[in-house]
């Protein structure tokens, strides 16, 4: 009996969170630039938020039973580096960004994700 209450908590959470992602709000995205303004601690929360958002995103997609392949492309960075802890992957991005001043106007989430991207070609 416990285990079918787990299950309804567990199909009920997925489902508000499906039915939030339909009533999300345009919000304003972060440019590199901006990044650059914050203090390192912010620095480094938004990148752990991007890590966990695209984190759940795969775990939800794949309690829903659906197709995937977007979710799994935007997570796919991740991947490549299943034990690494959160400074790894900060690390990566302010090295992305020290060596690519160019692109500091795009959004901070694409650059996080070319950063993680480019690292994961890169390793051996």
């Amino acid at each position: 009996m416990a285990e079918k209450g787990s299950r309804l908590r567990s199909r009920t959470s997925v489902l508000v969170f499906a039915l939030g992602l339909y009533s999300i709000q345009p919000a304003f995205a972060m440019s590199g630039n901006d990044w650059n303004n914050f203090s390192k601690d912010v620095q480094d929360a938004y990148v752990i938020g991007v890590l966990e958002t695209w984190r759940h995103a795969e775990a939800v997609c794949k309690q829903l039973s659906t197709n995937c392949d977007n979710i799994n492309f935007i997570a796919r960075p991740l991947s490549c580096f299943p034990k690494s802890p959160y400074n790894q992957f900060i690390a990566i991005v302010r090295k992305y960004m020290q060596d690519h001043p160019e692109g500091w106007e795009n959004n901070m989430v694409n650059i996080t994700w070319a950063s993680l991207s480019n690292a994961c070609k890169a390793k051996p």
